[in-house]
């Protein structure tokens, strides 16, 4: 009798987008983005959205503040990451 293989599938976290649709304009229409946020927490705000389409959580972010600011590449963890 042959053996069954086992499924690589992951849920569907195996694919990969080839791309991810950005509107830059819808981005910065935000007034909590355009107005309430410094450039470096604009700076994180972005890499975490765009994580978001990467990460094994997908399409939710680790719950971890580690492997957040891993995902933002911040130097240190003391760096406010703004709540959305």
């Amino acid at each position: 009798m042959a053996k069954k293989k086992k499924s690589l599938k992951k849920n569907g976290q195996e694919f990969q987008p080839h791309y991810q649709f950005w509107h830059e304009e819808n981005f910065w229409s935000d007034p909590q983005v355009s107005r309430g946020m410094s450039k470096k927490q604009r700076h994180y705000y972005r890499a975490l959205l765009q994580a978001a389409y990467y990460t094994s959580t997908r399409p939710d972010l680790p719950f971890s503040d580690s492997e957040l600011w891993q995902l933002v590449d911040a130097e240190n963890e003391k760096v406010r990451i703004p709540k959305v």
